[in-house]
């Protein structure tokens, strides 16, 4: 027997090699990765500000950072304008 005949062999059936991804996905889980950590920390500060100053007073604290957070997402007409997400109708063709 080959050596591939071996390992195929060996293998499970049903069972995949595993594959290092592409750059374009590793790149998407980056993104989606460090949005998660940013809106979490939205999140977290607008329930440690609550109670401590109220209502009234959470966007003082919050406000900036959440304007910059949401400025991200601006990335996300990129993604679909370059075609960097597979299942995005495409903006431009027509």
């Amino acid at each position: 027997m080959a050596p591939k005949e071996d390992a195929r062999a060996a293998r499970k059936p049903g069972t995949k090699p595993l594959q290092s991804s592409s750059p374009k996905t590793q790149y998407l889980i980056l993104y989606n990765f460090v949005n998660a950590v940013l809106w979490l920390t939205v999140l977290g500060r607008v329930i440690l500000l609550v109670p401590l100053v109220g209502f009234g007073r959470v966007y003082p604290g919050v406000g900036k950072f959440c304007k910059w957070t949401q400025t991200l997402a601006l990335l996300e007409v990129v993604h679909a304008v370059v075609g960097t997400l597979s299942r995005t109708v495409r903006l431009l063709d027509a």
